[in-house]
């Protein structure tokens, strides 16, 4: 049948209030990502898993490898 990339934001004036004034203390841009596939006929199935787990990686490469914390220097 096909898939769907689905953006939902909420969250409203960003910042506007304080943080443990609502239900959600994070105050940045909010925002849901959903992705979907779907199929009638079952010999469907992997053609379309195949291409949403594609699509899927595409939208979210590896993350880079970060850099270690510097050790914090002990007092003698």
């Amino acid at each position: 049948m096909g898939g769907m990339l689905g953006l939902a934001t909420y969250g409203g004036r960003v910042n506007a209030i304080a943080p443990d004034a609502t239900a959600s203390a994070h105050r940045a841009a909010i925002f849901d990502l959903a992705c979907s596939t779907g199929w009638l006929d079952p010999k469907e199935a992997a053609q379309n898993l195949a291409w949403m787990r594609a699509f899927h990686a595409d939208l979210s490469p590896p993350p880079a490898e970060s850099p270690r914390p510097a050790t914090p220097a002990t007092a003698p």
